[in-house]
């Protein structure tokens, strides 16, 4: 199953490629596709993440495919609403500002936590605690997952300074579609609080997933 989820992105991501209407920010944007990919072709031998924790991958990738294409801001969902007779955004909700960014930076939040905790209970073990044992925890969270949220919110202001040391390089142009900012002085702030509130929702589900690796599904993932 891993195999064919890794496999089809590619395939998904290829498609995507064609005719591209910003084909230079579009490759950009793909930077960080290319580590999540590679990311996944190690797990499907490593099997650190959990089934849930490789689909949540999977899932924010597709996400951020159909993003890169059309550099977050030109995203044409109220067109696919409109073309399927569903009332677009503007109609139902009044909004002006293309948000599909803002959508992708709260599913980081939520689709990072599973994944970014079972990683934390594979190279850190005392944090999950043995079989027999409760999950070691910090202010009532366990240390796995506290350590999942601190993860989203510091990989969320690291892009956001990543995306602020682009606009600083490119023309003023080519920064916007890249950075999707839209004219909002606020959005770095709004995207990362997003991100913090997408990763406190999931929260309580991913305490309850959670769990220490017996050794033996270690050797025999490693075999």
């Amino acid at each position: 199953m891993r195999v064919a989820s890794l496999l089809l992105t590619v395939l998904v991501l290829a498609v995507s490629l064609i005719d591209g209407p910003y084909p230079r920010e579009q490759w950009l944007q793909h930077s960080a596709t290319a580590l999540l990919l590679l990311g996944l072709a190690i797990d499907v031998k490593t099997r650190w993440l959990s089934p849930c924790g490789f689909a949540c991958v999977v899932a924010f990738v597709w996400l951020h495919i159909i993003g890169a294409r059309w550099v977050y801001s030109m995203v044409p969902y109220d067109a696919w609403l409109e073309a399927v007779g569903l009332p677009s955004t503007r109609e139902l909700l009044g909004w002006r500002r293309n948000h599909y960014d803002r959508l992708v930076h709260f599913s980081f939040g939520v689709f990072a936590m599973q994944p970014l905790a079972d990683l934390t209970s594979r190279v850190w073990p005392a944090a999950v605690a043995a079989p027999d044992k409760s999950p070691p925890r910090l202010l009532g969270v366990p240390q796995a997952v506290l350590v999942a949220l601190l993860a989203v919110t510091a990989f969320g202001a690291v892009y956001e300074i990543f995306e602020w040391l682009l606009a600083v390089v490119m023309s003023p142009e080519a920064a916007e579609r890249y950075n999707g900012q839209q004219g909002d002085f606020f959005d770095a702030q709004k995207d990362l609080a997003l991100a913090l509130v997408g990763s406190l929702i999931v929260a309580p589900l991913t305490m309850r997933s959670v769990k220490p690796r017996p050794a033996s599904q270690d050797a025999a993932a490693n075999a």
